[in-house]
């Protein structure tokens, strides 16, 4: 029982020892015909023909963001590119030139549904038996984010004269252009600014709009004045520091609507903004005065209490849990301590500072290769966080993989670049200056030329029961400093665990085990 898969022009056959060989179509016609399969080929004139199209990657951005898009990589049997055609919608919301390397895409303008552009790639390849022409179709989705206006006072409330901004934020946080305008300007009108004016009684819907998402909208409501007779608060109310309470006034007559003017006696204590919301700043007593447009006023004695400032919480952020760095890269460890207003001393070490050290701001450096965990401990409590460090040698190695099939490496020293410039694919490093088409370049990889024995994981040139039990070790996060990450992944994956020590037991197991003893 075998199994037939096709990508571009080359086909691999699968047998029931799993072995995976490239066939030429020759090949393919062999085999099935061994197996008194029929394989229908489509010829043309000579030209054997086997377009594929396929779903390349999908991309989404806001307005004003910019992607590239790579045109298909074809067969490694390939000799020539003969064009290379884009298609799709290029005038609804994006510009397009193309570059290079393929298509470079700009969101222009919003919208909502997703926009579709194609590539075509035709191309001649060679089996050594003949040439023949093919071509490889891929597809690219772009979408639009959008950009929400949440408006706060949505439903407002105001007397005849009176103003009041729109209260809104923008999420994301992003340069979105915005337009008011009110469907009502004998009620209410609105400047640029989102700043309201009552004009006269009634109700009028103030719009917000927006180039980066959709509309936003602002009832408003236009009431006579009623001037207040009397004003009162409480006497007094208590409130946490990093809280915050509202005060309300009692109004007589209860249908009175004067304008309001709060003020705090300390702001360093407490602070209150003119809808009454009282905040906690330190401990303390203040005094909360309210006064009425036409100088009514009353006054509450607030008094701000301290809270436990004892930490509860101390967490490293994900993306320093497990990092894989080359020799003499540094970086800050960022993490999250609650309650916000806690005090607390953070302690940082490096479980081996021959391979990773940290200062005590949590600025990390590699050293050289290995691996180092990272901990950071609050002074006083039993929290404590850690982040695994893999240290790899800085990589001096590019190989390059041409159209052509053919490969070749290139020894390079310190300040390596890679770049593409239009049609230039170019090499540099101190001693290397080193410019290819980028038509013949199919793909390249930077690597280390430190020889690593698969499954050495402590280093001493033999794999045995030493290297599992150094294996386990890092597992349960106790990493010696002989440790060899890269030995240790038996199975080339981004970690170390059960699967590698697997590995190594088959290598130990094996007729071909290592042993440069």
């Amino acid at each position: 029982m075998f199994s037939l898969f096709a990508e571009n022009i080359e086909f691999y056959y699968i047998c029931q020892s799993e072995l995976l060989l490239l066939l030429t179509i020759y090949n393919i016609v062999r085999i099935m015909k061994k197996r008194k399969l029929l394989l229908m080929l489509i010829c043309c004139i000579g030209t054997v023909l086997f377009p594929l199209s396929t779903f390349a990657a999908s991309y989404s951005g806001y307005v004003g963001d910019e992607f590239q898009l790579v045109k298909p990589s074809v067969s490694i049997l390939a000799t020539k590119i003969k064009d290379v055609t884009w298609s799709g919608q290029y005038a609804d919301g994006i510009s397009c030139y193309e570059n290079s390397t393929g298509l470079k895409v700009r969101i222009t303008s919003y919208f909502k549904n997703p926009i579709y552009i194609n590539c075509r790639v035709k191309y001649e390849w060679s089996n050594g038996q003949g040439t023949y022409t093919s071509d490889k179709t891929e597809s690219y989705m772009i979408s639009c984010n959008p950009v929400t206006i949440q408006v706060t006072n949505n439903n407002m409330t105001l007397k005849v004269g009176q103003k009041q901004y729109i209260d809104y934020n923008l999420s994301p946080s992003k340069s979105a252009s915005l337009t008011f305008t009110s469907d009502n300007s004998s009620v209410a009108t609105v400047n640029s600014m989102g700043e309201v004016t009552a004009v006269g009684t009634g109700y009028a819907k103030i719009t917000i709009d927006q180039n980066m998402g959709d509309k936003a909208y602002c009832n408003v409501t236009v009431t006579e004045p009623v001037a207040a007779t009397s004003i009162s608060l409480p006497s007094e109310r208590t409130v946490d520091v990093y809280s915050s309470i509202t005060l309300i006034p009692t109004l007589e007559p209860s249908d009175a609507n004067p304008t309001l003017t709060w003020e705090s006696s300390n702001v360093t204590i407490a602070s209150v903004n003119q809808n009454g919301k009282v905040t906690g700043n330190e401990p303390g007593t203040v005094t909360i005065t309210v006064t009425t447009d036409n100088d009514l006023s009353a006054s509450c004695t607030v008094t701000v209490k301290d809270v436990d400032r004892t930490p509860t919480q101390f967490y490293i952020d994900d993306a320093f849990r497990k990092k894989t760095v080359y020799v003499g890269n540094t970086w800050l460890v960022t993490y999250s301590v609650l309650p916000s207003y806690a005090n607390y001393n953070l302690r940082w070490t490096s479980s081996d500072e021959r391979v990773a050290t940290v200062d005590d701001f949590g600025h990390v450096k590699a050293i050289r290769q290995g691996t180092a965990r990272i901990a950071g401990t609050i002074d006083g409590t039993a929290l404590t966080d850690y982040c695994d460090v893999i240290v790899k040698d800085i990589p001096n190695v590019l190989t390059i993989w041409f159209a052509n099939g053919q490969s070749s490496s290139i020894k390079l020293d310190e300040n390596i670049k890679v770049t593409v410039e239009k049609d230039k694919f170019i090499v540099k490093s101190n001693t290397v200056d080193i410019v290819y088409d980028a038509l013949d370049v199919m793909k390249f990889t930077l690597e280390s030329d430190v020889s690593v024995i698969p499954g050495d994981a402590n280093g001493d040139g033999v794999v045995n029961v030493s290297d599992i039990v150094e294996i386990v070790n890092y597992i349960l996060g106790n990493p010696s400093a002989r440790f060899n990450f890269d030995a240790a992944n038996v199975n080339g994956d981004t970690d170390v665990n059960v699967t590698d020590i697997v590995g190594v037991v088959s290598i130990i197991l094996s007729s071909n085990a290592h042993n440069f003893k």
